[in-house]
């Protein structure tokens, strides 16, 4: 019998990924700002549009994941 939180570790996991896809993309903008290549504005705007995207796609993940 599987337990229930087992059916939780697929879902953990990919989360897991675009939580660590979404820090590296933080990292390489925040690089860039310090480089001048953006401003600050600019930097700001990138990574709210990038963590407003992860949000919405979320449920998404959820469903994927439950009909996989």
């Amino acid at each position: 019998m599987q337990d229930k939180s087992d059916s939780k570790v697929p879902e953990q996991l990919l989360l897991k990924d675009h939580l660590h896809n979404f820090g590296e993309a933080v990292i390489d903008i925040c690089d860039r700002e310090e480089q001048y290549q953006l401003s600050a504005q600019a930097a700001y705007q990138k990574i709210r549009q990038m963590w407003l995207q992860l949000q919405k796609n979320q449920p998404e993940i959820k469903n994927y994941i439950h009909n996989n």
